[in-house]
């Protein structure tokens, strides 16, 4: 199956995108599947066919990728009149390869979402005066805020080592990646909560700081994570970590706004 791809002038495309669409072509088209035009000669209005006539276009098949938050999107598939018409088994491939670009389209769309409503909490926890950190199914560390990246910056107790979260104290090293395997296992204890109501396990872990300052405390909190790949949900963990020497919320207001929304807290 050869593709050859001609660059449309921008001039071209922006002529393009004056026309009406449906009103030209009096083409409808199909939810899910492929429309084939094998003779665009008389096809639509006149504006149309000497857009498709400038590019040579004979013979199109168009299919349905889907709605994307409210935008309709569809593939396009052209070649001249002088080649062979498009035949079911090429319509096939084109739904096959439309599915595609309408799954990555939605992980794309995932994606930015994710990364909005990360920079949201990190905002909030910093407000709030506590570091924010993810730690994906894979292991990964993900710093959620300036608060975490302070706090693991200056190694008082805790930092990254290896790409995983470390804890200066060999014991208390044990008891915190003990704490953050059985998060990532979804196996942490229920402390009284309906089982299966994974998204609220969680455990409080103490960690000693050498500058003589009073202990860390984190929360390391199972989270059900659907993995933006193949869809798939699986366990990670975000740990929460409070410094007591704060002794003041910088933002009481918003405190007492996110309490009821702040499970862990």
């Amino acid at each position: 199956f050869f593709v050859s791809v001609v660059r449309a002038e921008p001039s071209h495309i922006a002529e393009l995108e004056h026309i009406d669409y449906l009103t030209e072509t009096d083409l409808r088209l199909p939810v899910g599947g492929v429309s084939i035009v094998n003779d665009c000669s008389r096809l639509g209005g006149q504006a149309y066919r000497n857009i498709l006539r400038r590019y040579n276009v004979g013979r199109f098949m168009t299919a349905d990728v889907g709605s994307i938050d409210g935008v309709q999107y569809s593939l396009h598939v052209a070649r001249s009149a002088q080649s062979a018409p498009f035949s079911q088994k090429e319509a096939a491939l084109c739904e096959l390869v439309s599915s595609h670009f309408a799954r990555a389209a939605g992980i794309r769309t995932r994606l930015a979402n994710a990364q909005i409503a990360r920079e949201l909490q990190g905002n909030a926890l910093d407000r709030l005066a506590i570091g924010g950190i993810i730690v994906e199914p894979g292991g990964r560390i993900i710093i959620l805020n300036r608060t975490a990246q302070k706090i693991l910056e200056d190694g008082d107790g805790l930092s990254i080592q290896g790409g995983a979260l470390r804890a200066a104290s060999a014991a208390d090293d044990r008891l915190l990646q003990t704490s953050l395997t059985a998060a990532l296992a979804g196996d942490v204890e229920h402390d009284g909560l309906a089982a299966g109501d994974d998204l609220r396990l969680v455990r409080a872990v103490s960690i000693r700081r050498p500058s003589g300052q009073r202990d860390w405390g984190l929360v390391v909190n199972a989270r059900r994570m659907r993995n933006l790949v193949s869809d798939r949900w699986q366990f990670g963990a975000l740990v929460f970590v409070r410094d007591p020497e704060s002794t003041t919320c910088r933002e009481a207001r918003v405190f007492r706004q996110l309490f009821d929304v702040i499970e862990w807290f």
